[in-house]
């Protein structure tokens, strides 16, 4: 992956996902830190989550566009989502953390 020494990947510890889902309560979901529903806090997580994600994408995209290799693409008819929040979690290693910090603010995964 491209690495740049000033790059600092988000911290995947339970007090910044916290945080992180807190801050997406207030400031992308203009809704009120101390009170928020389970909605509101499945849309948030899931806004943590996908800064995450952005964070690994760009430099996928950035090693790829340096690189210039050859690509092979695959449409499918099929378009299944399935439960990708847990599923992205799962395959990022921070399920667990993500499940903590949600039943510390009083949630469920």
């Amino acid at each position: 992956m491209y690495a740049c020494p000033a790059d600092t990947y988000r911290k995947n510890d339970v007090l910044s996902i916290q945080e992180s889902i807190v801050n997406h309560v207030e400031y992308t979901l203009a809704r009120t830190r101390h009170q928020f529903d389970d909605f509101e806090c499945y849309q948030a997580a899931a806004f943590s989550l996908r800064d995450r994600l952005i964070e690994m994408w760009n430099d996928t995209q950035t090693y790829f566009k340096e690189q210039d290799p050859k690509r092979v693409y695959y449409l499918s008819m099929e378009f299944l989502m399935g439960r990708s929040l847990l599923n992205t979690l799962y395959n990022l290693g921070i399920k667990d953390q993500y499940m903590e910090a949600l039943s510390e603010l009083g949630y469920d995964l």
